[in-house]
């Protein structure tokens, strides 16, 4: 498969730092605002890379494209790609609200058009094998679980995090990852009570927040991020017979530790090599190949799923 980028920023870096690994894909240009920042990246990254600024041009010769461009970008760029008939790989959150994703979806369905969100966790081993251990009900019935993704940033108008414009905030770019963990572990299961609160800083975007997902059953889930303190940036998921761990950082996991009612202990670890971004698109690639046009892991549905809930708790913490 032959790759366009579009954005140059930090998660572009990881990205193409990490395409040697995924054999089936090569990366045919990156495309920048300026001439100069795409032709650095490749001189950087990339050196077999064209640098465009133009996308339409970018886009000859290519067979998908790679959106890491700032959220409110999304929706336009990946329209485009889609025409063009290029399969979209888009980073998350796939656009700014439920009714556009829905939109998105559509309009690639119309077309006939590979598209996928870039939720880059869901496609790692440990992730995998801990929805196996789930269903297989290696720890009992699920009770309930948490997990938090935080860190310190210091204030910067500057930032795009603390940038309303560029769709800044603590839940869109952070908050994601604890939410999609309460998706692997309760699967298709909707909340039946969503609670949350988002406290909001200078330029008025979320700096921090919290949810908790109800379920019929009485089981729970807890998320936390934010952008004001240090978390554990761990994951935790406790059942009737034991618990399962995911140390620091569960968003790109290599280790699962089990404890067991009677104490016992179980490690599994799942080395991989760099930070893991290839196992989305590795997974990309072959669906294209395929000539498919939905991602059997990272499905439509369940990306939905996840920008439902998204919306839900921006509108519970405003009550």
């Amino acid at each position: 498969m032959r790759l366009v980028m579009i954005g140059t920023g930090f998660i572009s870096k990881l990205f193409a730092e990490d395409m040697k690994h995924a054999p089936n894909c090569q990366l045919h240009g990156v495309v920048s605002r300026t001439m100069e920042s795409a032709q650095n990246f490749c001189d950087q990254y990339a050196p077999l890379a064209k640098a465009f600024t133009d996308l339409d041009e970018a886009m000859e010769g290519a067979d998908a494209v790679y959106i890491a461009s700032p959220h409110p970008m999304h929706k336009e760029t990946a329209e485009r790609a889609i025409l063009a008939g290029k399969a979209v790989l888009c980073e998350k959150p796939l656009t700014m609200n439920l009714k556009d994703s829905e939109d998105l979806y559509a309009f690639a369905k119309k077309h006939g058009v590979l598209l996928m969100e870039a939720m880059w966790t869901a496609f790692f081993p440990a992730i995998i094998k801990l929805q196996e251990l789930i269903k297989d009900g290696k720890i009992g019935d699920i009770r309930n679980a948490q997990a938090d993704f935080q860190f310190y940033l210091e204030f910067d108008s500057n930032h795009r995090l603390f940038n309303p414009e560029l769709g800044g905030g603590a839940l869109l770019d952070l908050g994601v990852y604890p939410l999609v963990i309460s998706q692997f572990v309760f699967g298709a299961q909707y909340p039946e009570k969503i609670t949350s609160e988002l406290i909001h800083g200078a330029s008025n975007v979320d700096e921090q927040g919290s949810f908790t997902f109800t379920y019929t059953d009485g089981s729970f889930y807890q998320g936390a991020f934010g952008l004001q303190a240090m978390g554990s940036n761990e994951a935790r998921i406790y059942g009737s017979q034991g618990s399962i761990r995911i140390p620091q950082n569960f968003w790109h996991p290599h280790k699962l530790e089990i404890t067991f009612a009677n104490g016992d202990k179980e490690i599994l670890n799942f080395e991989h090599p760099g930070i893991g971004l290839h196992y989305e698109l590795v997974s990309f690639a072959e669906t294209w190949e395929k000539g498919l046009i939905e991602n059997p892991i990272m499905t439509h549905s369940h990306s939905l799923q996840r920008a439902r809930l998204v919306e839900e708790i921006f509108t519970c913490a405003k009550k």
